[in-house]
């Protein structure tokens, strides 16, 4: 193993590997805690094609945040608009798509759809630690919205089907092993955008972007992103 520029080569054979950190933060069925979720597959063959060696940091959304603007790890998987918002354009670079997401209010099968923020005042509202960190929770704030926190999505489905929550606000794909459960307004999301891995504009961060997104781009075209998505690829 040796050092340059500030990045570890590990000697895999008699071909160099650049290892490179990734904040890991918990998303179900897109980032869990053993290394399974389906952006980390993607990368691992993503950084496979490209000759590199991720080394990967689970941690609780609200922790791998403040990790990230600590700047304690180069990259975290997602959270690209909030961070621009925070630091600013020119100090984020960010890769070629993962995947896409929605917002939507939801609630328990078999009751009545939600569509807007406005409508969910004066209920019992269920969320994600680190939801109040995100630029869009702004609204939620303005309204004076009773939102609750917890640690896991699952949580939230759970005090719904029970009737200790009227709605949860979540995404899709992240709620999609438990949309069998729910009830949302599929065409109406609050909002979408993409899912992408997000780095400081440092040396380490703009090589590990510059390096993935030309093979991310060719696992798009060629399929591969669609068939390690599956049921949570959204077009």
């Amino acid at each position: 193993m040796n050092k340059l520029l500030g990045f570890t080569y590990v000697s895999l054979l008699t071909s160099p590997c650049l290892a490179l950190d990734i904040i890991a933060p918990g998303i179900p069925g897109l980032i869990e805690e053993n290394g399974k979720g389906v952006y980390q597959v993607l990368i691992k063959e993503a950084s496979s094609r490209a000759n590199l060696v991720i080394n990967e940091h689970f941690f609780p959304q609200k922790r791998a945040l403040k990790l990230f603007f600590d700047k304690n790890y180069t990259c975290i998987y997602a959270y690209t608009d909030l961070a621009i918002s925070r630091l600013g354009q020119e100090q984020i670079r960010a890769s070629f798509p993962l995947g896409s997401f929605k917002q939507y209010i939801f609630t328990a099968k078999g009751t009545p759809l939600i569509s807007s923020v406005k409508a969910l005042k004066g209920l019992r509202v269920g969320g994600i630690l680190g939801d109040t960190e995100q630029d869009w929770f702004k609204q939620f704030k303005r309204l004076n919205i009773n939102y609750n926190l917890v640690p896991r999505i699952e949580q939230n489905v759970r005090m719904l089907k029970l009737g200790r929550l009227d709605a949860m606000v979540s995404f899709m794909p992240d709620a999609a092993k438990w949309q069998n459960q729910l009830n949302y307004d599929a065409a109406n999301p609050l909002f979408s955008a993409y899912d992408r891995l997000t780095c400081h504009n440092n040396t380490q961060g703009r090589y590990l972007i510059q390096t993935l997104s030309p093979q991310l781009e060719q696992m798009k075209q060629d399929g591969s992103t669609k068939r390690i998505l599956g049921d949570l690829y959204l077009e």
